[in-house]
């Protein structure tokens, strides 16, 4: 899940949120391997936008194995390449 703070998303315009959440798109894909994503969802239902993304985690000699592909390395690098990646895009 992308849940960026609510009062920060919300001052966003409408062009600046898509901007953010292609932004975020191209990164997730990008960490988890876009063949993994198989579904997004942009909610609304709490008080700042966010996004869901559904996959499944096949390992890179394509078995469907969870615990080999989400474990606390890929946290990890969740953690330290998504907030870098959109740094270098222009979010803070």
């Amino acid at each position: 899940i992308v849940k960026p703070p609510a009062e920060w998303i919300n001052t966003l315009s409408a062009t600046d949120k898509a901007r953010f959440f292609a932004d975020s798109d191209d990164i997730v894909f990008d960490i988890m391997g876009k063949d993994n994503i198989r579904a997004t969802a942009l909610h609304r239902d709490e008080r700042g936008e966010h996004k869901h993304y559904f996959g499944m985690p096949y390992t890179d000699d394509g078995r469907l194995c969870a615990k080999d592909v989400i474990n606390l390395k890929l946290y990890s690098k969740f953690n330290k390449t998504y907030p870098t990646e959109m740094r270098k895009r222009g979010w803070d």
